[in-house]
């Protein structure tokens, strides 16, 4: 059996009011004399800023006189990574801090050379301020230890599920009136294209965010290398389970946005910073709509309209597409119709209800009154479904609600323990498992959700504080556009493999003809991919 999950655009339109106009970088000068002042530690390096772009060291070196990419890499995420000093070649220039010195307007200008550590050549640029700095040991500039990192991810990523988890439950919340909806999400989609948001942002607006996304008080490295290393476990492509995440971002060819920005959302997040003419609103959405259909696969087709691009300065998209074989199939033959029930034991209609049986991992969680089974992907056991069905009496809103008291680390943790019970025991869990085929398809606004989680700023015009992307822009609006299907491919192989599990004569059964939610999760770092409730047969 397929899963496929070829989903989720997010999909965020920044309406502009004013561009904010081009900054010129400004260069501190060295001279031979001011090189002396490494004292052999390190190499020399020398701030520069614009009027609100802080951070940025440009390296004049033996081997790199001028090396952007290092200058950018290097000053922008570290840097608690720099001591700042006074050349006495410069009497009225004093040590400062970097963020302080960026957030300095420098106007005076004048043209002097930069002059590498021992080099013959000198490169001509505008200067400004006489401020430098020397850099730390170059072991300081080594990946930090596997330890630290995990650490960065673990945090991270317990962040992310804390939001996907919130996130869920107002999904369900809106859908609670409506008892035989069926719907599906991206958590993980949605807290993805966000982060990218808070790069752009300051003040209140950056407040919101990071305490909406649950990334408080992170320091920009540590965020920037987990959320690097969440997109690495989502890129995935075996014969079982494959897995693109994609972020691009849009932006207007007459309206730039600022050149920092651009910087670290290609080189640190690795998502696509794409030029187009949004006054050409017809050659413009289909060349976005392309791109949406390539990264999901065809699943959703035309997910922009021409009345999104009016007065757009921005798109932001994330797109998450997942595929996934199940680690024991099902088979074909084995699927029947059979009546699906509502929350009050009324029959909505027929679904086609796969079996089989096989060995798996359940638990029962107290915390959401309902027995979690889990349906694991591929040979790796790197993702899973777990389909979680209530007791009866139990409604499916209550049990998407006290998930974010439970955590889906606590739930993969006590099936981990079971599963290790099981094998210590030697006596597999054998369960007759009854799952309907499905199909889901949902299309979301998202900025009641978001404001009611705390995020409100940055959809208020006279509020939103995205300077660091450009002057004057706020979010318009934002949705995400979802799909899922759910069907049976058995083969040979799978067959034998399910049938050498068979071992007992009375298995636990699980019957899913009643509503029940699941959820679709990266095993490693507790990462919530997808996540939906069937509550109907249609």
């Amino acid at each position: 059996m397929w899963l496929l999950a070829r989903v989720f655009t997010v999909t965020l339109l920044v309406t502009l009011c004013h561009s904010a106009p081009q900054q010129t970088l400004k260069f501190a000068p060295a001279t031979s004399s001011g090189e002396t002042q490494s004292n052999n530690t390190d190499k020399l390096v020398f701030t520069t800023t614009t009027a609100q772009s802080p951070g940025q060291i440009v390296f004049a070196t033996d081997d790199a006189p001028y090396d952007r990419s290092i200058f950018s890499t290097t000053a922008n995420f570290y840097p608690e990574r720099y001591d700042f000093v006074r050349p006495p070649i410069f009497a009225s220039a004093k040590a400062v801090n970097i963020k302080e010195f960026a957030r300095s307007r420098i106007d005076s200008v004048t043209s002097s050379p930069i002059v590498s550590v021992n080099a013959s050549k000198s490169l001509p640029l505008p200067l400004g301020p006489p401020v430098f700095a020397t850099l730390r040991t170059e072991a300081s500039q080594q990946p930090m230890a596997g330890k630290q990192e995990d650490e960065y991810l673990k945090t991270i990523a317990k962040g992310a599920e804390e939001f996907g988890l919130e996130f869920l439950a107002k999904i369900s919340d809106e859908h609670k009136p409506v008892p035989r909806r069926s719907y599906m999400v991206s958590p993980l989609s949605v807290w993805s294209l966000m982060v990218l948001l808070t790069e752009g942002a300051e003040g209140n607006t950056f407040k919101e965010l990071q305490n909406t996304l649950r990334i408080n008080n992170q320091n920009p490295y540590g965020l920037r290398l987990a959320y690097r290393q969440i997109k690495q476990r989502l890129n995935v492509a075996t014969n079982f389970v494959e897995v693109v995440s994609y972020q691009a971002i849009f932006t207007d060819i007459h309206k730039p946005v600022q050149r920092d920005f651009e910087d670290i959302i290609e080189r640190e997040y690795q998502s696509v910073l794409t030029p187009v003419n949004f006054a050409d609103v017809n050659n413009t959405f289909v060349r976005i709509n392309d791109e949406i259909d390539k990264t999901t696969k065809g699943l959703l087709p035309h997910t922009i309209l021409p009345q999104d691009l009016i007065d757009v300065q921005l798109l932001m998209i994330s797109t998450l597409y997942f595929k996934g074989k199940w680690k024991f199939p099902f088979e074909t033959i084995n699927t029947h119709a059979v009546p699906f029930h509502d929350e009050d034991g009324q029959i909505t209609g027929n679904v086609q209800m796969m079996s089989q049986m096989g060995s798996f991992t359940y638990v029962f969680v107290p915390g959401i009154d309902s027995f979690v089974l889990e349906l694991p992907y591929g040979e790796a056991n790197l993702m899973s479904m777990l389909a979680i069905l209530p007791r009866k009496g139990t409604k499916l809103n209550t049990v998407m609600n006290n998930l974010r008291n439970v955590g889906i680390s606590a739930i993969l943790q006590q099936l981990a323990e079971e599963e290790r019970a099981a094998a210590d025991d030697g006596v597999p869990n054998e369960v007759e498992v009854f799952l309907p085929r499905f199909t889901t398809q949902s299309h979301f606004s998202l900025r009641y959700i978001l404001e009611n989680m705390g995020m409100i700023d940055v959809f208020q015009p006279h509020y939103a504080n995205l300077t660091k992307i450009a002057k004057d822009i706020f979010v318009s609006s934002i949705f995400q556009s979802s799909r899922i299907i759910v069907n049976e491919d058995g083969t040979e192989a799978a067959a034998l493999a399910v049938a050498s599990l068979i071992n007992k004569a009375s298995p636990v059964r699980f019957y899913f003809d009643r509503p029940f939610a699941y959820l679709i999760v990266e095993k490693s770092a507790k990462l919530l991919l997808f996540a939906g409730e069937i509550k109907s047969h249609a």
